[in-house]
């Protein structure tokens, strides 16, 4: 069932993709000279006729550059207005270069960022592959009174490697870290207390992250273990994460938690920068 959504979500792409190369190959597929011999015995070189007698007395690649740039246009126009990931009945963990082909090929300017893994949100964010991230500010109520809490662990190990561990919209249990990653310097800050299970947006919550992360070493390698939701991802991604390169972060990975059982992040980071 959860393959067959998928399939169907991407469809209209998927045959696209399957229109544009037929278009390019139809020039190879059938005598362009011959079928046209007419129009090119009747006629001769205009400004106006230029590009279409030449591809049309040639035919081949000159046709077929002509004709998979006019149903690539006219793709990229018909989907200026498409959302990519609509159901969100969906996981969309799709690899990243689906992602790009999407949005820079076939012009889909808008990504819905719910049930994307938090690490795919935070690099499609981060390297402005779509133009806009629509949300429903509705369904991410604001508590402009919340109380952040921070703690850290492991304070005596001094490596450049950090994790930082962000409770939102689930509590991160230590056991549920990687055992390679447990040891080193680790901050959590916490929007909830075990007892929200609302997904909020929180300006405060973000701030703090961006004050913590902002006191590390220069050159430090980030570790992010994260549960939050798309609006404070695509707001954190926007003011902290983009930074990295720039700032005092060397580097970037981010783990991403499995869905079932208890929930423990994988073995290895997906490295964002």
């Amino acid at each position: 069932m959860i393959i067959i959504k998928k399939i169907k979500e991407n469809f209209v792409i998927v045959l696209q993709s399957i229109g544009m190369v037929f278009a390019i190959c139809v020039p190879y597929l059938c005598n362009i000279p011959k079928i046209f011999s007419k129009y090119i015995s009747n006629n001769y070189v205009t400004p106006d006729n230029f590009l279409v007698y030449l591809a049309l007395k040639n035919g081949g690649i000159g046709l077929s550059i002509i004709l998979g740039v006019v149903v690539w246009w006219k793709i990229k126009k018909n989907n200026k207005n498409v959302v990519m990931n609509k159901d969100n009945s969906v996981y969309h963990n799709y690899f990243y270069v689906w992602y790009w082909y999407c949005a820079k090929v076939m012009g889909i300017k808008k990504c819905n960022l719910i049930g994307v893994p938090i690490y795919m949100q935070v690099k499609l964010v981060m390297h402005q592959v779509f133009d806009e991230y629509p949300l429903n500010d509705s369904e991410y109520p604001e508590n402009k009174d919340e109380k952040i809490m921070v703690s850290k662990m492991n304070g005596n190990n001094k490596e450049l490697k950090r994790n930082l561990i962000l409770e939102d919209t689930y509590l991160v249990n230590n056991t549920q870290i990687p055992n390679s990653e447990r040891n080193l310097f680790t901050i959590k800050i916490s929007r909830n207390n075990g007892n929200d299970f609302v997904r909020r947006y929180s300006e405060v919550f973000i701030e703090k992250i961006i004050n913590e992360v902002k006191k590390m070493p220069e050159k430090t390698i980030l570790n992010v273990f994260a549960t939050t939701n798309p609006k404070n991802t695509l707001n954190l991604t926007r003011k902290l994460f983009s930074q990295v390169g720039r700032s005092n972060i060397l580097h970037i990975y981010v783990f991403q938690q499995r869905r079932d059982g208890d929930r423990w992040f994988r073995k290895k980071g997906k490295k964002i920068y």
